[in-house]
């Protein structure tokens, strides 16, 4: 906040101050006498590098604000007090002016108590300001903004939220141009966004905060690995097909001959993260292993990331993309079997209508029939 304190604003009435032949510049000349003094010359002694300014004021006795009342200046009607054309307002006191966009702007900065997560204590001020804003104590001319890490978290969510994009479009592409199938390129992608969903479960159930930085890193460094799964499967699964197998067949045949590469993939990414996760050093050197340091603490996110998101990711693969594979078929075979209803139901509409139109058998065939 702004330094305790006051400040004296002195304005002059110049019009009144004309009327007494007095100007502005000899006010200011007249308060100084009563502050930091009158500079009458400067002097640089012999062992300094730098001048020293001479200055003139009252004794320190006679420096007080209340000395501006009786404070007199020599005009052309004589020696005039300064109160009849100067007033002097007390005002808080402001160290300094600053701006941003034209707007001045005033900065609260604060740090979280031990044991709080600065994260919580933002959301918990903001709640508190738009209560404020509705109360009217807090005017709505005022504009309130977050700063620091909230606006280092904002411009990463950006940077991410972009990379990513850019990140699918490319792998998209690339996958597109592989499998020449438009299905298949959903069924690898939307693996990505089966790791987020369940990097965002993990860091929820295991830390107060998020880290944008870290998750994020680990959400980008994440997506090349559950990827890597989804184009195993499809990759088995055209293959099987391109021999001839038929689509159920070919579905149970590639979960089963996929699913211990997978699992290693899996199973040897997460243990060789776990000594990240749980902050393990080791030191191979003098043969010491350590819990916890400031460095490790980096880390701890972006592992965990890597290591909740393909856990999720890899069980839901194994599950749902061979089931997905299938419904292209699924779909042939109930767009068949509607367009057969649509006809019965067509033509017997038609019947109804227009019974006449029904064919008639010939008197002998009719014997037959029956």
């Amino acid at each position: 906040l702004p330094l305790p304190g006051i400040e004296w604003r002195i304005t002059v009435d110049r019009e009144e101050a004309g009327r007494y032949g007095a100007d502005v510049a000899q006010v200011g000349a007249a308060v100084q006498l009563v502050t930091n003094g009158a500079l009458v010359g400067r002097y640089r002694p012999d062992d300094a590098d730098e001048e020293v300014d001479i200055r003139v004021r009252f004794p320190e006795e006679a420096r007080d604000i209340t000395r501006l009342d009786d404070l007199r200046i020599n005009t052309a009607v004589g020696m005039v007090p300064l109160s009849n054309f100067v007033r002097r307002d007390a005002q808080a006191r402001v160290d300094s002016i600053q701006r941003r966009d034209g707007q001045r702007i005033v900065t609260l900065r604060a740090n979280a108590a031990e044991g709080l997560a600065g994260n919580l204590l933002r959301d918990d001020l903001r709640a508190w300001i738009d209560v404020e804003i509705a109360a009217g104590r807090i005017s709505e001319e005022v504009s309130i903004n977050f700063g620091g890490a909230d606006e280092s978290s904002d411009a990463a969510i950006g940077f991410f939220g972009g990379a990513m994009m850019a990140m699918m479009f490319m792998m998209g592409v690339i996958l597109l141009w592989q499998f020449n199938n438009f299905w298949h390129v959903i069924l690898t992608l939307q693996a990505v966004i089966l790791s987020v969903v369940g990097v965002l479960i993990g860091i929820l159930v295991s830390f107060p905060y998020i880290s944008i930085l870290f998750v994020g890193t680990g959400v980008v460094t994440l997506a090349g690995i559950v990827v890597n799964n989804n184009i195993v499967l499809i990759d088995t699964y055209q293959r099987l097909r391109a021999l001839g197998m038929e689509v159920d067949k070919a579905i149970v045949q590639t979960a089963a001959q996929r699913l211990r590469p997978v699992l290693l993939t899996t199973i040897t990414t997460i243990c060789g993260l776990l000594p990240m996760v749980f902050q393990i050093n080791a030191n191979f050197g003098t043969g010491e292993i350590s819990i916890g340091g400031p460095a490790s603490e980096w880390w701890v996110q972006l592992s965990s990331a890597v290591v909740w998101g393909l856990g999720f990711a890899t069980l839901l693969t194994l599950i749902l993309t061979p089931v997905m594979l299938g419904v292209p078929m699924r779909m042939g075979d109930w767009r068949r079997r509607m367009i057969v209803r649509l006809s019965d139901w067509r033509r017997h509409i038609i019947d109804r209508i227009f019974p006449h139109n029904k064919p008639q058998l010939e008197p002998a065939k009719a014997q037959q029939a029956e």
